[in-house]
């Protein structure tokens, strides 16, 4: 209808240990942001529209993150290492991720990406963190030449 503003909504659940916020913007478009045992998951989050204000909200003793269906072209994994200063493992599944940019200064020490439409991935000089990566189902033609300079590397799994 002309005229009239679109539903804000917001509403926090907390069941024991486990937390979900869940936020439908002005359009109708939702993210779900879950926590429970050591373990958040995003789904349908877009970074560019919705920000990162929730990530604020992980608790300090989660280990794993895990974005699931990410609405973005391009992610910088910049954008959550913030998180947490000790290590953490990102998973990003189900995403029409195209681009993904490790920073060199980065607290994530496992990275899976499954089910992507990952063409490119970036190693920025210098991690020292980063112990496992996981590329599955995605559209990777090569392996990126910058994952030389993954010194901490010790596990590689990339399948078509």
């Amino acid at each position: 209808m002309k005229g009239s503003k679109p539903l804000d909504w917001t509403q926090r659940i907390r069941v024991g240990s486990a937390s979900l916020l869940l936020l439908v913007s002005s359009y109708g478009a939702a993210f779900q942001f879950l926590c429970n045992s050591m373990t958040c998951t995003i789904t349908k989050w877009s970074p560019s529209e919705e920000g990162s204000f929730m990530l604020a909200h992980i608790p300090n003793d989660t280990v794993l993150l895990k974005l699931v269906n990410l609405k973005t072209n391009t992610f910088n994994l910049d954008t959550i290492d913030f998180v947490k200063t000790s290590g953490i493992g990102v998973e990003i599944e189900r995403s029409s991720v195209k681009k993904v940019v490790m920073p060199a200064a980065g607290h994530i020490t496992r990275l899976v990406l499954a089910r992507t439409y990952l063409s490119d991935i970036v190693f920025d000089e210098g991690n020292e963190r980063l112990a496992s990566l996981i590329i599955s189902d995605s559209r990777l033609k090569s392996i990126p030449s910058t994952i030389a300079q993954l010194a901490a590397l010790k596990t590689i799994e990339i399948s078509k």
